[in-house]
């Protein structure tokens, strides 16, 4: 298979000196015993949080060519260092195709290299490569739209999700400093980038505190659900840092203030099941690199399951960063079984001074399955259970249904219960030449083709009415079920009736 060509066109910055000592957040040495700790209470601290760059990528209509180009202009480099003029880097960001996996999954390398050498004042944390694209699915409760359909580009299996740095909320003329900003790119993107919560790539997640070395490089291997082309998206890599001298180590010698404020993952079970009507346990794990206690609260959103959100408990502590939160929810609103987005939000207690509230995202998928297939259930009359010879017995089904709603489309009537259906109809008759006791089953199909017969099978006597050795017939015809005929020694015939009088 060929390789995608692409087009790259790179500007990485590393943003410095935006920082500030003040309010420093304040982080325990050990975790509580118990929950009893969490208030609403809210702190703010001083933002950490910058853009290194961001892109407007494109995939033309030959599934074959990606142009990426930046949305930043060398004005545009508030209080940082200019790369371009200290150590040019024309391959800190790459991007290449693997193979197209039909009919529509791309598998794309994502490569980020750290633009310096050094020093080491310079490493940041929590780096990550946000795709920015459309909106065509609304969260109402949070009030937050994303990608998620066939007609969007939309990330596999993604780290998380964030609401930072879309260009509704932080568009060119918002009050949020130049260097927090998305600018429109030099050629004007027509493509849609309305989602206000966008997926992202996590680097550096095997790391203690995720933190990013001056001088490495990571790629990570990404799929990509693709609509038709050509398709536009943006593409923003921000990070955690603040400034520090002396930096020898950076796990020792940055503060935990240098990371993100937020929880920087969440994790949801791989299956989450609520039957129609039902309810559903869900535990997840959250991860906060300034303590668990810091988060406020954890919510749910389902808006196909359950109307507006609920709160989750929280249930114990995993590690000194690290919990378990777990909640219940119905499915209130009957949804038929499909597969719906489940929504988790993580608040935390810090406050960003420029961003304000800063959530952790993750969306989840809920399954409603089908209802369980439940075989059809047989019911049956047979009249009368004894008759003479050539007597018919009237078999009918009586209400045989089947239990998951669907159809019974064949009634079997089998004369001497060997297993082979010798007839077919819901209501039959059947009669015997000769005497004996016979056995008969019912069986029912429904409409999937399972079936159900009768827990025992109709035991029907047959009987030939002989009296002094002439069968009962007169005048070579059969007379009706009651009547029958005798002789006196004289050979006199009489017929015997209903009514107790002979003729």
């Amino acid at each position: 298979m060929r390789l995608l060509k692409i087009s790259v066109i790179v500007l990485f910055v590393l943003l410095q000196g935006c920082g500030s000592k003040s309010n420093p957040v304040t982080t325990p040495t050990s975790p509580p015993d118990s929950p009893s700790h969490l208030t609403d209470s809210q702190t703010t601290v001083p933002t950490n949080r910058y853009i290194w760059g961001i892109w407007d990528v494109r995939i033309l209509g030959d599934r074959e060519t990606v142009e990426i180009i930046p949305d930043r202009s060398s004005t545009m480099h508030f209080n940082i260092v200019r790369l371009m003029e200290e150590v040019p880097c024309t391959t800190c960001i790459a991007i290449i195709i693997k193979q197209l996996i039909p009919p529509d999954i791309l598998s794309v390398d994502f490569r980020l290299q750290h633009p310096f050498p050094g020093p080491m004042n310079l490493c940041a944390f929590d780096l990550r490569g946000i795709i920015i694209n459309g909106a065509d699915y609304t969260f109402p409760a949070n009030n937050r739209s994303v990608g998620m359909g066939h007609d969007k580009l939309v990330l596999l299996d993604p780290d998380g999700y964030t609401s930072l740095f879309n260009p509704t909320e932080f568009s060119e003329d918002t009050g949020m400093p130049p260097v927090l900003r998305y600018y429109p790119g030099k050629l004007e993107m027509d493509g849609d980038l309305s989602s206000t919560l966008n997926p992202f790539i996590a680097y550096s997640q095997d790391l203690p505190r995720r933190v990013f070395y001056v001088g490495s490089a990571e790629t990570r291997n990404i799929q990509v659900r693709l609509p038709d082309v050509p398709v536009e998206f943006g593409y923003a890599v921000d990070i955690s840092w603040m400034p520090v001298e002396n930096v020898v180590d950076p796990l020792v010698d940055f503060p935990l203030e240098a990371n993100c404020v937020e929880a920087y993952r969440i994790d949801l079970p791989d299956y989450i099941q609520v039957s129609a009507g039902g309810m559903s346990e869900v535990v997840v794990e959250i991860f906060d690199h300034q303590g668990y206690e810091t988060i406020s609260s954890v919510t749910v959103e389902a808006p196909e399951i359950f109307s507006g959100v609920i709160p989750f408990d929280f249930v114990e502590s995993t590690g000194i960063e690290s919990c378990t939160y777990s909640g219940e929810f119905t499915n209130e609103l009957n949804a038929m079984p499909e597969n719906y987005p489940l929504l988790v939000r993580v608040t935390d207690k810090f406050l960003d001074d420029i961003h304000g509230q800063v959530d952790a995202w993750h969306i989840g998928e809920v399954t409603v399955p089908e209802p369980p297939k439940e075989d059809p259930i047989a019911i049956a009359m047979a009249d009368p259970l004894s008759v003479y010879t050539g007597d018919q017995v009237h078999f009918f089904d009586d209400g045989s249904y089947d239990p998951d709603g669907g159809d019974i489309v064949l009634f079997e009537w089998d004369w001497d219960n060997d297993g082979t259906p010798d007839e077919t109809g819901e209501d039959v008759f059947h009669s015997w030449t000769d005497p004996g006791t016979y056995e008969v089953q019912f069986r029912v199909t429904d409409d999937e083709g399972a079936t159900d017969e009768l827990d025992g099978p109709f035991v029907i006597e047959v009987t030939e009415e002989i009296i002094s050795g002439l069968a009962r017939t007169w005048g070579g015809s059969d007379y009706d079920q009651g009547f029958g005929v005798a002789t006196d020694g004289s050979g006199n015939v009489y017929v015997t009736g209903l009514f107790g009088f002979t003729v």
